[in-house]
């Protein structure tokens, strides 16, 4: 029972801290607290599902899809939301922000409905399953994850030095901290 309660808590907290890590890395990036990016990453998240769904798709060319729309949907988000009114009030932009939350989320029940979907299994068979106390742990799972967090701290490693380089980071001092190049 103890041991069933740590792997939650930490796969609870996991969560928790995957989330804080997408906040503070756009407000590191940008000077800006984005309460929308969540809800930004279900919506082409649903593109994708839609598209493997009900199009046929298969994994790789929805997630190609999706992280097409996913761009579009940032520089729109970017360029026609936050950037007027990028030098007002730290308050204004928080507002814009949880407003955009609440649209997207609203679109995306309206499009895609508020019921639970099952994403599609990417692979069929030979994955392995380990038992821990009560909680079932796939092999893929595992190793797609160890993936997935390698290549994102290689991607935010190459954004923040290309950022430090362009001039786009306005603090300087987090490019000399960090040892990008400045």
């Amino acid at each position: 029972m103890l041991l069933q309660q740590l792997i939650s808590g930490f796969a609870t907290g996991g969560l928790y801290a995957l989330a804080a890590l997408g906040l503070v890395l756009t407000y590191k990036t940008s000077d800006v607290v984005n309460f929308a990016q969540g809800e930004m990453a279900m919506f082409s998240t649903f593109i994708a599902y839609t598209t493997m769904t009900s199009y046929g798709m298969s994994y790789w060319e929805a997630f190609i899809l999706a992280l097409l729309f996913a761009s579009v949907l940032g520089f729109i988000v970017e360029r026609f939301f936050i950037r007027p009114i990028q030098n007002a009030p730290v308050l204004s932009l928080l507002i814009v922000t949880l407003g955009l939350m609440m649209i997207v989320n609203g679109i995306a029940g309206w499009a895609f409905g508020f019921e639970t979907h099952s994403f599609p299994a990417i692979v069929g068979g030979g994955i392995k399953n380990f038992w821990c106390s009560d909680i079932k742990v796939k092999s893929f799972d595992i190793s797609y994850y160890s993936i997935y967090n390698g290549n994102f701290v290689l991607y935010v490693e190459i954004y923040s030095c290309w950022n430090c380089y362009k001039g786009y980071i306005r603090k300087s001092n987090y490019c000399k901290v960090n040892g990008y190049c400045c």
